[in-house]
């Protein structure tokens, strides 16, 4: 009984933590860019999985840091991202992502599936006549070979991010911004909006300028003949919480993990008691109730940022944050094994159940096709 109220309050206590979390967040992505800002929140989101793994290696729980992992993985892929595009889609019609961003973490789940895909096929084409000594140091081996491969990978995924490719992430410039040279040409021949050349701001300038400027037609419409781009849109942009500054920021997330890391303990000693007690398997309470603690800050974020139509941001949570389970903290928990295991003892491998892998293989197909063509409604979330 008290494993199960020790479980319970910690659990409970995870909801508002993760709150902060997510706002804290979302105020280092204004300072930032979407793309660094999914990535910051993928991150402090994935420490409390992290932590909930190094816990559970520490006791000797593999199958617990395993499924943990997976659990995690699915529960982004499936509830975060689609609860975003569901909770967004109800306020908007139809949200476009930049298809720069679809076809990066299309590509880094694909990579991250084929991650665990090898391990799993190398361990089914063990010759099941050898030792299961033998056998399980290949897989121990082939595993962390396979971990060092998917931290390189995942190093390069964030300098082609993060570096040399950055601009192409960058999407509200190209999206809003017009060249200079376009708009005073075309502002020069309408100056009088409707004169000799027929056509007001709705006929030919308006097609010159394309659909992007419609904001700064209207304005020249109305007669204003300002040149700042600058000037607000939406009155309800005054309404909103102005963010915190950064070093603030970056305190409350620093601050707020340490304090879920220390539930994170007292919720790892406490998951033998609590799935005994409610009988249920500590695997079901793995896959299930951990992820859902950790994935609580990515899930609110996500659908946070989705409502304010801030797609790119949201994928990056929802999708990023798989990737960085796959590609990054699955890998260093291997290498980690290694390290706090003790000798001949077994380590934790990449290889997963058959099960297991079908459903990740799945959950990264459904993510896929719904991101395929760069848009997204609340039938696709749902």
């Amino acid at each position: 009984a008290n494993a199960v109220v020790v479980f319970l309050f910690n659990f409970i206590g995870c909801v508002p933590l993760a709150t902060i979390l997510g706002r804290a967040t979302e105020d280092v992505a204004e300072h930032t860019n979407e793309t660094i800002g999914g990535l910051i929140n993928a991150t402090f989101g994935n420490a409390v999985e992290l932590i909930l793994s190094i816990a559970a290696l520490r006791n000797g729980q593999l199958d617990v840091v395993r499924n943990t992992l997976v659990g995690s993985i699915l529960s982004n892929l499936l509830l975060v991202l689609g609860s975003s595009l569901f909770f967004g889609g109800l306020i908007f019609r139809e949200q476009e992502v930049l298809p720069v961003v679809v076809e990066n973490n299309s590509l880094a789940l694909g990579v991250s599936l084929s991650g665990f895909a090898l391990p799993t096929l190398f361990g089914i084409s063990l010759s099941a006549s050898k030792k299961k000594e033998e056998r399980q140091r290949k897989e121990e081996l082939f595993s962390l070979v396979t971990s060092v491969v998917m931290l390189t990978v995942y190093g390069l995924y964030l300098l082609f991010q993060l570096y040399t490719h950055a601009d192409f992430f960058d999407g509200d410039d190209a999206e809003t911004n017009v060249s200079d040279d376009e708009i005073d040409i075309d502002v020069v021949e309408s100056h009088g909006l409707g004169g000799a050349s027929g056509g007001g701001v709705g006929g030919e300038n308006a097609r010159l300028l394309g659909p992007e400027s419609n904001g700064t037609v209207e304005r020249y419409a109305e007669g204003d003949d300002s040149d700042d781009g600058d000037v607000e849109d939406n009155d309800d942009d005054d309404d909103e919480i102005p963010p915190a500054a950064m070093n603030v920021a970056l305190t409350i997330l620093v601050v707020d993990v340490i304090v879920v890391a220390a539930c994170c303990e007292f919720l790892v000693d406490s998951i033998d008691g609590f799935a005994q007690y409610m009988k249920l398997g500590t695997t079901f309470v793995a896959v299930i109730f951990l992820p859902v603690i950790g994935n609580a800050v990515e899930h609110l974020s996500a659908v946070m940022v989705a409502m304010k139509n801030k797609m790119d941001l949201s994928i990056g949570i929802a999708c990023g944050s798989s990737v960085q389970i796959a590609m990054f903290a699955a890998p260093v928990m291997v290498l980690l094994s290694w390290l706090v295991t003790p000798s001949g003892m077994p380590k934790l491998t990449l290889r997963m159940e058959l099960l297991d892998f079908i459903s990740v293989g799945i959950a990264v197909f459904t993510a896929n096709l719904t991101l395929r063509d760069a848009t997204t409604n609340w039938l696709e979330g749902a």
